[in-house]
């Protein structure tokens, strides 16, 4: 699996949710699981702002729920399990863990980085798609959306998979 590191600093210009979660968390039986229901409020949000300029950015936190970090192959299957193709995926697994240096305690947590690197929202527990997509018109203006069968509108071309599993760095405190 090919991996490079990166940086938020090399982001600076753009707004990112930047979400912790646990990629492999089980089905609830009782109810929905917050990192799985997290998962599929930040692919919406993707959908909608990513046209806009958005970075998603998701972080498995397995390392937190765990102590260990998670196996790369069950990641790079979650990437797919989920559908996240548009959506950077990094497995949190250096020394150097990217959870403890934004003091990630629970999953999921989700944080708004707005342009300059500055932290606007911070949600830990579940960030609900209406609270996110406030903050986000707050930064980003409304939301694109975009459905190929509405008249005349045209399928958007696939793109390429951007999983490639890095790890990402904080920019210096």
């Amino acid at each position: 699996m090919r991996g490079a590191d990166h940086s938020l600093s090399a982001l600076k210009d753009r707004v990112i949710l930047l979400s912790f979660v646990d990629l492999q968390a089980p089905a609830g039986t009782g109810g929905v699981q917050p990192s799985r229901a997290q998962i599929t409020f930040l692919k919406s949000m993707h959908v909608q702002y990513s046209p806009k300029g958005l970075e998603t950015i998701i972080v498995d936190g397995t390392r937190l729920r765990s102590g260990r970090p998670a196996d790369r192959d069950a990641v790079y299957n979650a990437t797919f399990n989920w559908n996240l193709n548009d959506i950077t995926v990094i497995n949190d697994e250096a020394q150097d863990s990217i959870t403890a240096r934004y003091e990630v305690t629970q999953l999921p947590t989700t944080l708004l980085i707005a342009k300059g690197n500055r932290i606007a929202q911070r949600w830990d527990g579940v960030a609900s798609t209406p609270s996110m997509s406030h903050a986000l018109q707050e930064l980003l203006g409304r939301p694109v959306i975009s459905y190929p069968s509405a008249p005349g509108a045209r399928p958007s071309e696939p793109r390429q998979p951007r999983n490639q599993h890095p790890r990402i760095v904080p920019p210096a405190r």
